[in-house]
C-alpha cells in the first residue's frame, strides 16, 4: 500500500511525530507573550485597517483619523487579556478626559479666542499629567494620561474650525474602535489557539506549577548534597535561583489577578498564607545554601550525620516523593490524581521529619550523658557543629513545609477556579466599580507616603 499509494499513508510515528510538531509550534505560538502579543497585534491591525479600503466610508469620517484606530489596535493588546480591557478603558476615559475640555476651550473662544485659551490651559494638561502612573493617584487605574494629552492637543490645536464636536468625537471613536477590535482580536486567537494564558487564574496556576516544579529541582539538590555542599555548592545555587525567579513571575501573576474585576478570588488569608510558605520554603534554602560555602571534616561527619543515615534516608526519599506527587496533583487535569493520596504521601514525609527528629535529639541526648564522648568524637570547631545541626534542623523543616504548602494550596482553592468559569461575574465587577469610585473620593489616597518621604523622616 505504501508503495502503491506513495506519501498519502502515514504511520502512526508519523501521525504522532506530526503531532508533536503541531503542539509544540502551538506551545511555542501562544506561551511565548511576546509571539502571542505580536499575532493580535496584526490581526488587529488588519481588521481595523480595512475601512481604509472602502470609499463610502471617506466621505463619512475624517480620513485623516482612521489611521490612529490601525495604530492603536498595535499597542492595545497585552498577554493577559484582563489587561488589554482594563487598557482600552483607560484609553476610552482619557480620550473622553482629553477631547471634551479641549472642545469646550475651542466652542468658548470661537474663531478668534480659541488659540488665546489654548495657551492660557496649562492647567487643564497638568491635571491630565496626574493621571500618570508617576503621580500616583487612583486616576492612574481609569485615565490613560498619554491619551488625554493626545486626545486634548489634537483637539484645541489641530481640529478643524467647523464641525468640530464630529472631529472630536470622530477621535474618541477612533481610540475605542482599536482598542474594542483589540479585545476580540485577543479573545479570538485564544480560544482558537487553547491559551490558557490569557486568563489571570489559568496563569497564577501555571506559575504555580513552575515553583513546584523548581522547589522539587531544588530540593533534590540539597537534600542529595546536605554533606557534599561545598564541591556542589554552584549548582546549587543555579538551583534556588531558578525557584526565586519562578516565585517572583508567580508573584507578578497573583498581583495582575487580584487587579483583574470580575474574578472570583480567594480570600487574603489563604493568599497570603501561600505566599508565605513559598518565601519561607526561599528563605530555608538560601540559609541552608550558606551554611554549604565550607564543607565538613571527615569527624564532622562520622558524629553529626553517620549515625542517623537510616533516618535522613528515609527524610530525603518520603519528602521528593511527596513533593513530585503535589506537584503531579497541581498538573492533573482530569482528576486522575485524588486528594486522599497527596495527604497520605504528606503524612508519610511528616512522620519521617517526627522520626528524625526524635532520632537527632536522642543521639545527642546519649553523647551528653556519656562522659568523654563528646570530647573524644566531637569535631573541634564549634562552628561546624552549629552549621551541622542548622542543617539537620533546616531539613526536617522543608519535609514539614511540603505538607504546609499542599494545604495552602486546597485552602486557596486555585485548582478548582481555574477549572471553572466566574460564576459571579456581574456581582464582582460592580464590586470593584464601586470600590474605584469609593476611592477616587478618598483625600487619604492622593497623598500616599513614598520613600523621599521615608528619607525626610529620617528612615
Amino acid at each position: 500500500l505504501r508503495s502503491h499509494f506513495g506519501s498519502r499513508i502515514c504511520s502512526s510515528k508519523e501521525m504522532e511525530k506530526r503531532h508533536h510538531h503541531r503542539h509544540h509550534f502551538r506551545q511555542r505560538l501562544t506561551g511565548n507573550p511576546n509571539i502571542f502579543t505580536c499575532l493580535v497585534s496584526a490581526i488587529a491591525a488588519t481588521v481595523v485597517s480595512l475601512p481604509l479600503f472602502i470609499p463610502s466610508i471617506h466621505t463619512r469620517l475624517t480620513r485623516a483619523l482612521l489611521p490612529l484606530a490601525v495604530v492603536w489596535a498595535l499597542v492595545s493588546p497585552y498577554p493577559l487579556l484582563a489587561d488589554t480591557i482594563d487598557y482600552t478603558k483607560k484609553t476610552f476615559f482619557g480620550a473622553i478626559a482629553g477631547a471634551l475640555p479641549a472642545y469646550l476651550l475651542a466652542l468658548a473662544g470661537g474663531e478668534k479666542w480659541r488659540y488665546v485659551l489654548f495657551a492660557g490651559s496649562f492647567p487643564l494638561p497638568f491635571l491630565l499629567c496626574t493621571c500618570d502612573a508617576t503621580c500616583r493617584t487612583p486616576w492612574e487605574r481609569v485615565v490613560d494620561a498619554q491619551v488625554a494629552l493626545l486626545s486634548f492637543y489634537e483637539v484645541i490645536a489641530f481640529g478643524p474650525e467647523t464641525e468640530l464636536g464630529m472631529y472630536a468625537v470622530e477621535l474618541v471613536f477612533n481610540f475605542v474602535l482599536g482598542g474594542s477590535v483589540a479585545i476580540l482580536s485577543h479573545m479570538l486567537v485564544s480560544v482558537l489557539m487553547c491559551r490558557k494564558e490569557s486568563r489571570c487564574v489559568s496563569l497564577v496556576r501555571l506559575r504555580l506549577d513552575d515553583c513546584f516544579e523548581a522547589l522539587l529541582f531544588s530540593v533534590q539538590g540539597f537534600m542529595a548534597y546536605l554533606t557534599e555542599g561545598k564541591s556542589h555548592h554552584e549548582d546549587l545555587e543555579k538551583r534556588l535561583q531558578k525557584f526565586q525567579a519562578a516565585v517572583n513571575n508567580y508573584s507578578t501573576a497573583v498581583a495582575h489577578w487580584m487587579l483583574e474585576p470580575w474574578s472570583d478570588k480567594p480570600s487574603a488569608n489563604a493568599m497570603a498564607a501561600l505566599d508565605l510558605h513559598l518565601l519561607t520554603a526561599c528563605s530555608q534554602q538560601s540559609a541552608l545554601l550558606k551554611s554549604m560555602e565550607t564543607g565538613y571534616t571527615a569527624k564532622g561527619k562520622a558524629f553529626t550525620w553517620q549515625p542517623v543515615t537510616v533516618e535522613l534516608d528515609n527524610l530525603r526519599l518520603t519528602t521528593v516523593a511527596a513533593m513530585r506527587l503535589v506537584c503531579k496533583w497541581l498538573k492533573d487535569k482530569d482528576g486522575e490524581i485524588e486528594l486522599s493520596a497527596v495527604e497520605d504521601a504528606v503524612n508519610k514525609a511528616d512522620d519521617a521529619a517526627e522520626e528524625f527528629q526524635k532520632a537527632t535529639t536522642g543521639y545527642f541526648r546519649e553523647v551528653a550523658e556519656t562522659p568523654g564522648r563528646w570530647e573524644e568524637e566531637a569535631p573541634k570547631d564549634p562552628n561546624e557543629l552549629m552549621r551541622a545541626f542548622f542543617a539537620q534542623m533546616a531539613t526536617r523543616r522543608l519535609a514539614l513545609l511540603v505538607g504546609d504548602l499542599q494545604n495552602a494550596i486546597a485552602a486557596s482553592q486555585i485548582i478548582e477556579l481555574s477549572k471553572g468559569m466566574c460564576h459571579n461575574y456581574i456581582r464582582n465587577l460592580c464590586a470593584a466599580t464601586w470600590r474605584q469610585i469609593k476611592i477616587l473620593g478618598k483625600p487619604s489616597e492622593y497623598f500616599k507616603a513614598g520613600a523621599a518621604d521615608a528619607l525626610l523622616d529620617g528612615g
